[in-house]
This record gives C-alpha cells, structure tokens and sequence, in this order.
C-alpha cells in the first residue's frame, strides 16, 4: 500500500477533472504499459478498492486520473483539495502492449467520456518514445462539445498531426469549431469509408458501449471480436 498525494488539480470538462499525484518510486515502478489501471482507496470505510485507469504515462513522474463526477470513490477524488492524500494499493492490468510504430496497422481508439483516460496514456507513450508512428485514430463519444475531456489537448494533438480526431456528440446542436459527427461512435462508424479490417481496434466504456460498436464494426464488414480493452 502506498500513499499518493494530490498536487494539481484541474476541470477537464463538464464533470470532469485531470487530478495528477506525486507517487513514490516503488509504485511508480509497478507502471510500465499504458491502459494499466490503480487501485485505490480513499477512505478507511471503503469496503472494496476502486479501480482507475491512469491517464499519465509510463514515462511521466507523476500519476494522473481522468475523473468523472460521480457517487463513491470518484467523488471522494474529485473533492480532494492539493496536498491531501489517498491509498493506492498498486498498479496492475494487462494494458494496451501494442506496435505503434510507423508503417504498421492504423490504430482506431474507441472511448466514452472519462474512458479517454488510458488512451491518453497510450499517446503519450507514443509520444515520449520519440519515434515515427502509426496512423492514429480517437473515435471520442460525449453528449456535447464542453464534455469532451481534455478538448484543447485533443485539438492540439489533431494539429499537431499525433491523431486523428473523430468526435461524435450526441446533443450537440449549436455549430463549433471542431468538426464533429451529429450522434453517436457506432452510427459514425457505419458511415466511415477507410478499411478497418487490418487496423487495431481499442475500445473503453460500457457494456453497451462494446455490444454497440461490435455491431457497427459488424455491419461493415469487420470481425468484431477484433475489439480490445484493457483487462
């Protein structure tokens, strides 16, 4: 068990925060591959420990989360002020160990709202790396333009060339800025014209969210067991 503490603190969106932790090296350690995940606790009573996926990555000194407002474990981080601390008992999970590198299958990341968390890890990792990479693609669902998490980041990362960004808003009505899909991933998905049949497929989210994408991925022709998470 160790204890991390809270030195940045930061809205990432509507009901979203980016909280980063100051971690000692022995857990530190113990992350390696992007889409890991911590578990934590926040308080004594917790009867079971919640499990975050870390939004930093590997190579970065401190420890992020990606926090959606929400009852329970997200709430009590989401409440914390700098400088207090939790218990985070270790970082486990398979993560995201896949090729990244340039000329290989394009990598088509599939999330929901605070489920960007591990694929920001994952970019970043690509990013520290130094090297040419693939064609990357963020496929990010939210319901409006201000839930996207961490919007300027992702615009920076469009700009920059690092990914390419698919947003798909369900209750955006209003023109932005950003172009973006009228609906949801999976309606977006059946629309989409590039050949998805030899690319990586990452997802993050809901139950609903896999079944749904599975069929969109389906329906155009893709083998949806070609899906992946992070466990």
């Amino acid at each position: 068990m160790s204890e991390i503490r809270l030195i940045n603190h930061s809205r990432a969106g509507d009901g979203l925060y980016l909280l980063r932790f100051e971690a000692p090296e022995q857990l530190m350690d113990q992350y390696s591959v992007p889409g890991q995940y911590a578990i934590i606790r926040t308080n004594p009573a917790q009867e079971r420990p919640a499990f975050f996926a870390v939004a930093s990555g590997p190579a970065d000194n401190y420890l992020e989360f990606l926090i959606k407002q929400a009852p329970g474990a997200a709430a009590d981080l989401a409440e914390l002020s700098e400088g207090q601390t939790v218990e985070c008992e270790s970082i486990q999970g398979p993560g995201f160990k896949i090729d990244c590198q340039k000329g290989g299958p394009d990598v088509h990341m599939f999330s929901m709202g605070s489920g960007y968390a591990p694929f920001r890890a994952l970019i970043r990792f690509i990013l520290a790396s130094k090297q040419e990479h693939c064609n990357l693609h963020l496929w990010q669902a939210a319901f409006r333009l201000s839930a996207v998490p961490l919007l300027d980041e992702l615009a920076q990362y469009e700009k920059d060339g690092t990914i390419k960004l698919h947003l798909c808003l369900d209750d955006q009505t209003e023109p932005t800025e950003h172009p973006f899909f009228a609906g949801q991933v999976q309606e977006a998905l059946r629309q989409y014209e590039d050949n998805l049949k030899e690319s990586v497929l990452l997802w993050i989210g809901s139950h609903e969210f896999n079944v749904s994408l599975k069929e969109a991925l389906a329906s155009i022709g893709v083998d949806p067991d070609a899906l992946r998470t992070n466990y």
